[in-house]
C-alpha cells in the first residue's frame, strides 16, 4: 500500500544536501540523531563512505515507520472496534434466543400445570406426587395440546372436561378455593368435601 508523508513530517532534516559537512552534522544532532556504526553501514551499502549520510538515510526511514505504525494502529483499531460491534450483536441475538426459550418452557409449564390441574381429582394428585407417575392419557393430551394457542387450549380443556377449566386458570392447586375444588367435585361426581373443621389458623388479614 505504502505511504505519502508530507514534507512537513520531515522539516528537521529540510536543506540537507545544500549544506556543509558540519552543518549537514548538526541537522543531524538537531534531530536527535546519533551517528553510529548501523549510519557507517547504510553508507556503504548506498556506495559512499559518509556515516552522516547514512544517519539522514536513517532518519528519513524512521519517520517513515512512525507515520506506518500510526496508520496501521489506526487500522487496528478501526476492525477492534467493528469486532466488538459484531461480538456485541451477536451477544445479544443469543440473549433474545434464550429469552425467547425460557418464555416457551414458562408458557409449557404454565399450559401443563393448568391441563394437570384442571383434570386431575385430589386422589389422583396424591398418587402421582407419591409415586411420581403421569397417565399414558395424560401425556398424550399434553401432546396434543403443546401446540395449541392459549385460547384453543382453553377451549379444549372445556369440552373434554365439561366446562371444569373456565376463564380462571388457578396456576396451583393451592391457588384452588374449597370452594372452587368443591364445585369441581360436583360437578364430576356429584359430591362435595366434607366442611373442613380442623383448628388451622385462618388468615385474619382481610381488607375490610
Amino acid at each position: 500500500m505504502g505511504i505519502a508523508p508530507s514534507v512537513e513530517r520531515f522539516v528537521a532534516l529540510e536543506g540537507y544536501a545544500t549544506k556543509s559537512k558540519e552543518e549537514r552534522l548538526e541537522i543531524i544532532k538537531n534531530a536527535g540523531l546519533e551517528i553510529t556504526e548501523y549510519d557507517a553501514t547504510i553508507s556503504k551499502f548506498l556506495g559512499l563512505d559518509n556515516p552522516v549520510f547514512g544517519a539522514f538515510i536513517r532518519g528519513i526511514i524512521t519517520i517513515c515507520i512512525d507515520i506506518n505504525n500510526v496508520e496501521r494502529n489506526k487500522e487496528f483499531n478501526k476492525h477492534i472496534e467493528e469486532f466488538k460491534r459484531m461480538s456485541n450483536d451477536m451477544l445479544e441475538g443469543k440473549q433474545r434466543e434464550i429469552n425467547e426459550i425460557v418464555i416457551n418452557l414458562r408458557e409449557g409449564w404454565r399450559k401443563t400445570e393448568a391441563y394437570y390441574f384442571g383434570n386431575t381429582n385430589e386422589k389422583k394428585h396424591l398418587i402421582r406426587t407419591e409415586h411420581g407417575t403421569i397417565d399414558i392419557e395424560d401425556k398424550e393430551k399434553m401432546l396434543k395440546y403443546s401446540n395449541l394457542s392459549e385460547e384453543e387450549f382453553k377451549e379444549n380443556i372445556r369440552n373434554e372436561n365439561e366446562n371444569v377449566l373456565s376463564d380462571y386458570t388457578p396456576s396451583t392447586l393451592s391457588d384452588t378455593t374449597e370452594k372452587d375444588f368443591n364445585n369441581t367435585l360436583n360437578r364430576r361426581y356429584g359430591k362435595t368435601t366434607q366442611p373442613n373443621r380442623s383448628h388451622t389458623q385462618q388468615n385474619t388479614n382481610k381488607i375490610c
